[in-house]
């Protein structure tokens, strides 16, 4: 779309090139990993119940630790502070496979996996958004989101092979191993210290109310999608190959409308293409609560990873030109606490009334509430 000189971008921004090739192996690791976690639990025995409490304890760590993070990044460095997740992400899912036997680790893995979570992504948040240029940004996001779905493709079926042929403990060791690797990249290049200045008491100023349900809206669509979905897939299926062959087909379509979504929506067609992809995204989840049988489910789940990838890539993109406008570490610092809000909403609810059918719903409003994003920003811009 533009030519050379988006090619001598990628090839000259070094610190963009770094967070590209760790974010991929990043996603090739969770890609193994992450999509069965609640199947574990509930394949170990825990009830749905808990599974509910299991990430009520997570996302209420990370949205606590929101601020504490803000903090560590500004004294010891972005990257240093995204280096801090990598150990407890392996000590997690190391501790995730003793819980059959040490029962009271089911307490303590939530909290490891909730602090690793905060302090990777609000690292990388402000590295991306630092790095990455407004003009060229949709691209760049979805050079990222095309790299991640090329090597995370295989994932889900390698995760459901490993587990099949060598069981859960290999998958983990498998995937921390990963993990480990995918950090070594961004320590190439300096290390980055953000000025950090700021209190609860400006929380109002950075995020509006409108802005604030939006990027609730977009943690609760995206939690439904890669927990509770999952989980209900392998309730009415059975099989852990065939959902791992069901999401790596998945990726390989977002991965396909990803390189489409990126090219058309530049900085005139992101609200556009951000729309589209609200009511289709909004329309999926809502037909869901209508069709049980196999071929519909893999055949919602297939359109998912366009729909997705049509909400999700302007949206994110908007959201990085935010940053332009506000203090980086605080603006996203805020967005993650509301992150985090959000998807203490569903697990509660999902704790309560125990309904798959409800969490559809939920995805379904939400994927409307994202659209508000565009609201906020237009207000912005006029001021």
């Amino acid at each position: 779309m533009h030519g050379p000189r988006i090619f001598f971008h990628y090839l000259f921004n070094r610190e963009l090139n770094e967070l590209y090739v760790s974010i991929a192996i990043r996603s090739f690791a969770l890609s193994l990993i992450g999509l069965f976690v609640p199947i574990y639990l509930y394949k170990i025995g825990f009830s749905l119940s808990y599974i509910a409490l299991f990430y009520l304890i997570l996302f209420g760590v990370f949205t606590l630790f929101a601020f504490p993070t803000a903090k560590l990044c500004s004294k010891i460095g972005i990257k240093h502070t995204m280096l801090i997740s990598i150990p407890l992400t392996i000590a997690g899912y190391l501790l995730l496979n003793l819980v059959p036997t040490y029962g009271w680790l089911f307490w303590l893995v939530p909290i490891l996996f909730g602090i690793c979570v905060i302090t990777f992504w609000l690292g990388f948040h402000i590295d991306f958004s630092r790095f990455s240029q407004r003009k060229f940004r949709t691209e760049q996001i979805g050079v990222q989101n095309i790299l991640c779905s090329i090597v995370a493709a295989m994932g889900p079926i390698l995760g459901a092979l490993i587990i099949i042929f060598f069981g859960f403990t290999v998958l983990f060791i498998t995937g921390s191993a990963l993990l480990f690797v995918s950090i070594i990249p961004l320590f190439l290049s300096k290390e980055l210290f953000p000025s950090h200045n700021f209190s609860f008491k400006r929380f109002n100023k950075q995020i509006k109310i409108s802005e604030g349900l939006s990027f609730m809206g977009a943690a609760i669509e995206q939690s439904v999608a890669s927990y509770l979905w999952p989980l209900f897939l392998f309730i009415i299926l059975d099989s852990f190959l065939d959902i791992g062959i069901i999401f790596t087909i998945t990726l390989f379509l977002s991965l396909i409308s990803t390189v489409y979504i990126s090219k058309v929506s530049d900085k005139k067609s992101k609200k556009p293409v951000l729309k589209l992809g609200v009511a289709l995204n909004s329309f999926g989840w809502i037909i869901r609560l209508f069709f049980r049988s196999v071929v519909f489910i893999t055949g919602i789940t297939f359109f998912y990873g366009v729909s997705a990838t049509m909400m999700g890539l302007p949206f994110a993109a908007i959201t990085y030109d935010n940053t332009n406008k506000r203090n980086r570490l605080e603006y996203l610092t805020f967005r993650e606490i509301c992150f985090g809000l959000g998807r203490l909403v569903l697990f509660s609810l999902f704790f309560i009334f125990i309904s798959f059918k409800l969490s559809f719903v939920l995805a379904a409003l939400a994927s409307i509430a994202v659209i508000l994003i565009i609201n906020k920003n237009k207000k912005h811009n006029k001021k």
